[in-house]
């Protein structure tokens, strides 16, 4: 199996920064699969990570950071890429023979993404938030909701990469 390096990662970093990407607040970012993250963390020395406590300002550490790593915080996410049966295993160094799922490690630079927000009717930069009707004589119950028009895109294709590898604890 092919489960992802430091290497790896160090070839993405200099490719973004090759590319003119600019960090976002001094680091890259990365998503990266609990399993392919499991691998990783267990690859690499302990001492070449950066835990979030050990961070001189904790108040910006991500919700779900594992740690900072050769100039990216990388982030676990469950929906991070996962292509079942990608791989027939031929170019791992087992050779061939079962199928292998394949895991997309993205990382990306301050320009990969972009957000639209429609500016017009009842819809602006931030959600609104919508009062229903009480259904209740007592006026205990009443419903409340948001809506907001927004949308994300990629934005600029070269501040965005993906490492595919496997995972020693996938299903494949």
């Amino acid at each position: 199996e092919d489960i992802i390096a430091a290497a790896d990662v160090r070839k993405v970093v200099a490719q973004l920064r090759k590319a003119n990407v600019p960090t976002i607040n001094g680091k890259y970012v990365g998503m990266i699969h609990p399993d392919v993250s499991f691998d990783f963390r267990s690859a690499t020395d302990a001492a070449a990570w950066r835990t979030p406590a050990n961070y001189v300002d904790p108040s910006g550490i991500y919700n779900g950071e594992i740690g900072e790593f050769e100039g990216v915080r990388f982030i676990e996410f469950s929906r991070a890429p996962l292509f079942e049966n990608a791989s027939d295993g031929s170019g791992s160094s087992t050779g061939g023979g079962a199928t292998v799922d394949v895991y997309g490690t993205i990382i990306m630079g301050r320009q990969a993404l972009a957000k639209a927000v429609a500016m017009n009717g009842e819809y602006g930069s931030q959600p609104t938030i919508v009062y229903g009707q009480v259904t209740d004589v007592l006026k205990r119950f009443r419903p409340v909701g948001w809506k907001h028009f927004v949308g994300y895109g990629v934005f600029r294709q070269e501040a965005l990469r993906r490492i595919e590898s496997a995972s020693s604890i996938g299903s494949n």
